[in-house]
């Protein structure tokens, strides 16, 4: 039995990442939930009856597997979650039980032990146990064990929290409380050192559980205390005859404010070289954007580098804010949401940083000294002359003809034109020119797609990468666009030569994958759950005008591609083996 939540998505993720398979084109929320039976370890799927964007892994009939959903997850449109309820027995017996090698337990029915303290009492947590008598072997198993919690039934969402689990405890020191479907067993006759009562400290306090961000914050006030502070000033008169020294000494309370963290606007590079623009005071909504969030940080370094990191079916990091006080991190797969300016909030944006506009005031001194017998008087005069020095980005400069990128390969590059996005494949915000754009095309690889044009906003330097110029162009002057001739510059050579049962004879290329086809050319729609090389050779075999085709072995998916004279050019890519049909 399944527990199904309409229009609710799992987050995936964290460590270990609790995705366990990605399953495209599947055709039902029931056939994606018997991929999960057949999963020992899944207790939770995510179904996308609809599609969530561009990629692969957002199109409809996606099912991802899950280990678990400790962290939680957030409403979303067009996709179906179901968690596993009991595989367990529903029914519990009080009193002497014996395990495997003979020890004698006390199990108490509908009875919690609470877990954690100083140190954690729990020594292990055990998933998918089918019984009472299975727990308390596992205890003996357990150096240290004295005790079980056993989950009869599911007690929520989350993993640790549904039937089957199996808690393994150091001691019962911190008392229990009645819970109805959770049942526990005592060794031997160990007791508690403490009453049941003693504490309060529940299972429900090992859950993590990451809250539905919002999108404003109230500003906390700084913390401030009153310092007295003494001046003294000493003014000399000299005369021909007397001299006369007068001391003032005054007191005046200063209120001094605990200063924030300081914050550079500015470039910044992750561990892995990615620049980021840091926006100091600037909060970018989140809402559907946001992909995860670390309740707590300790920097905004740490918080761009887990963006960096993140790998998960949800979507791409491509900025985070983070917020001063309480460390929290969001990371965000795109800006749709618009931004605010927030004193509490220090955001970051991937890509390459268009140049600012900066001015800077220089402060020039003169000193002017008048003498005289007596007195004498020294009268210093500051005058303060503002200096503006401006930066600025040049207006970007489109050549419209061919462009050849550096490994070789030749774009045509369009002014004031864009290509119709139906088929975006990432977007790179704020790209330094036209020619970085088409850098990111070359360099772009990923299971998504293929590469083949973008389209580059030349107001705020915004790259768009297209697996396809199908769709089309129309004008825009506030646009340019590119997109790749047919010309191969990557050519490898066979790595082996395969004979299929049917007859046919491939040339097979690991990493790499045919990408001047066009979806004219693709034979009938992308083939899902294909188990190897050599099977998606024989849907190649049995489709008629075949030549060509693309196999990705992790996802296990395969295009197969008409043949034509001159055939395709090759890019390369670690997640595709090609072939050619050579017969």
């Amino acid at each position: 039995m399944y527990n199904v939540q309409c229009g609710y998505n799992y987050y995936g993720g964290g460590s270990p990442n609790n995705v366990l398979a990605e399953n495209q084109g599947v055709a039902s929320l029931a056939a994606c939930i018997d991929l999960c039976e057949g999963q020992s370890s899944c207790i939770a799927v995510d179904y996308y009856t609809t599609s969530q964007g561009t990629g692969s892994n957002q199109a409809a009939g996606n099912c991802f597997l899950l280990s678990n959903t400790g962290i939680g997850g957030n409403s979303a449109d067009g996709i179906v979650a179901a968690t596993r309820g009991p595989r367990t027995s529903s029914t519990c017996n009080s009193g002497s039980l014996q395990a495997s090698d003979g020890t004698t337990y006390t199990a108490q029915c509908n009875f919690n032990y609470n877990g954690g303290g100083s140190p954690d009492n729990v020594l292990a947590e055990e998933t998918g146990v089918d019984s009472m008598g299975a727990c308390i072997d596992l205890c003996e198993r357990q150096s240290g064990c004295v005790a079980v919690d056993f989950y009869r039934t599911s007690q929520g969402y989350n993993t640790n929290q549904v039937a089957g689990n199996c808690f393994l405890l150091a001691n019962t020191d911190l008392g229990g409380s009645n819970a109805n479907g959770i049942d526990s067993a005592v060794k031997g006759t160990a007791k508690s050192s403490a009453s049941t009562t003693a504490k309060t400290t529940t299972r429900s306090a090992r859950t993590t559980v990451i809250s539905t961000r919002s999108t404003t914050k109230t500003k906390s006030s700084a913390s401030t205390k009153t310092t007295p502070t003494t001046t003294t000033t000493t003014t000399t008169t000299t005369t021909s005859s007397t001299t006369t020294t007068t001391t003032t000494t005054s007191t005046t309370a200063t209120t001094t404010a605990t200063s924030a963290p300081t914050c550079i606007s500015g470039p910044f590079a992750a561990n892995d070289g990615a620049s980021y623009d840091v926006q100091c005071g600037t909060n970018y909504f989140g809402g559907l954007n946001t992909l995860y969030e670390y309740p707590s940080t300790s920097s905004l370094d740490q918080c761009i580098n887990l963006c960096e990191t993140y790998d998960d079916h949800n979507g791409v990091c491509t900025a985070v804010d983070r917020y001063v006080d309480t460390g929290a991190c969001y990371l965000l797969s795109d800006l749709r949401g618009g931004s605010e300016a927030n004193s509490d909030v220090v955001a970051a944006v991937k890509g390459s940083v268009i140049a600012r506009t900066t001015t800077t005031t220089t402060t020039a001194t003169t000193t002017t000294t008048t003498t005289s017998t007596v007195p004498t008087t020294t009268t210093t005069t500051t005058t303060t002359s503002p200096t503006t020095t401006t930066t600025s980005t040049p207006t970007p400069t489109c050549v419209p003809g061919s462009y050849t990128t550096v490994d070789g390969s030749v774009y045509t590059v369009q002014c004031g034109t864009f290509y119709f996005a139906e088929t975006t494949l990432y977007e790179y915000p704020s790209t330094s020119s036209l020619d970085q754009c088409i850098q990111l095309c070359e360099a772009y690889d990923n299971h998504n797609g293929v590469c083949v044009a973008v389209n580059w906003q030349n107001t705020n330097g915004d790259c768009y990468l297209l697996s396809t110029t199908d769709a089309g162009t129309g004008p825009n002057v506030y646009e340019d666009a590119a997109a790749k001739q047919n010309t191969c510059s990557y050519n490898p050579q066979p790595t082996s030569v395969e004979d299929s049962a049917a007859g046919g004879i491939y040339d097979e290329y690991t990493d790499s994958f045919w990408s001047t086809y066009t979806s004219a050319d693709q034979i009938g729609p992308t083939v899902y759950n294909v188990a190897s090389l050599q099977d998606c050779e024989t849907l190649c075999d049995a489709a008629a005008d075949c030549g060509y085709l693309n196999y990705a072995p992790v996802y296990q998916y395969c295009v197969l591609i008409e043949r034509k004279a001159g055939g395709y050019c090759q890019s390369y890519s670690t997640d595709f083996t090609s072939a050619e049909r050579t017969n």
